[in-house]
């Protein structure tokens, strides 16, 4: 999976300069974040962008978002560091919460062999976000995480 963006093109040819690429398959490295509702429908692939339109995030399937490019550091996020970003990137002061999002979360933790769990920092900083939805979320992650 990539980032890219377009450089030229002509009549039978794009030519795009690659931002950031990471791979969907072993060694998987993701984050599951909480999306605002109703969330975009997706078989296969979504790009969500926050809502200062700073970072483009790249979902694979529900939730789980294995890439994103910040556009205003020109940094590329993906394998490895992806699981630091918050799980509340796409959430404003006013967004509502996609529920089965967290309920999705809360499943990865109990099972000890699943990836994609928000550090628990980054749902420390969360207990201070604008939203209050995104407070009491943060507050029922992190008390189901083991200490």
């Amino acid at each position: 999976m990539a980032i890219a963006r377009a450089k030229s093109a002509g009549r039978f040819y794009r030519t795009l300069d690659v931002l950031g690429s990471t791979n969907g398959d072993s060694p998987r490295s993701y984050l599951l974040i909480v999306r605002p509702t109703p969330p975009k429908p997706i078989n296969y692939g979504a790009l969500y962008s926050t809502p200062d339109h700073r970072l483009l995030l790249g979902l694979r399937y529900g939730n789980a978002c294995y890439l994103a490019y910040d556009t205003a550091n020109q940094r590329f996020f993906g394998h490895g560091d992806i699981e630091k970003l918050s799980p509340f990137l796409l959430i404003d002061d006013k967004t509502p919460l996609h529920a089965p999002d967290e309920a999705t979360i809360l499943e990865a933790i109990a099972n000890p062999n699943t990836m994609g769990i928000p550090t628990r920092s980054s749902l420390t900083s969360a207990l201070t976000h604008p939203n209050p939805a995104v407070r009491q979320s943060s507050a029922n992650i992190l008390k189901a995480m083991n200490p």
